[in-house]
């Protein structure tokens, strides 16, 4: 498992927030916590990681399944592909898919 804080990935300190998305109806609360299952994306530089599968660690870390790196294998070279299994911190989100 790597581990995104060894591999310097950026923390999310831009003063926004996780930008929470998902299908809403009428009269239905956005959720604005990371839950178990949710998708979310990580950042490194220019770099984006879509993680998937994630859950939240008795340790108050997440972690997750490498679904997609854009550009593609722009992380190979770090040991992230697609199917990596990763752990981060809630300060690494970027945005959460519910």
């Amino acid at each position: 498992m790597r581990n995104a804080k060894d591999l310097n990935f950026d923390f999310n300190d831009s003063g926004r927030g996780i930008l929470h998305t998902g299908s809403y109806g009428p009269n239905t609360k956005m959720k604005t916590e990371v839950e178990d299952g949710n998708n979310v994306e990580l950042k490194k530089g220019e770099i984006t990681i879509k993680i998937h599968e994630v859950k939240k660690n008795l340790d108050g870390t997440y972690s997750g399944i490498v679904k997609n790196v854009s550009p593609y294998k722009s992380l190979s070279k770090d040991g992230i592909d697609e199917g990596t299994m990763i752990i981060f911190f809630h300060e690494h989100i970027f945005s959460c898919s519910h």
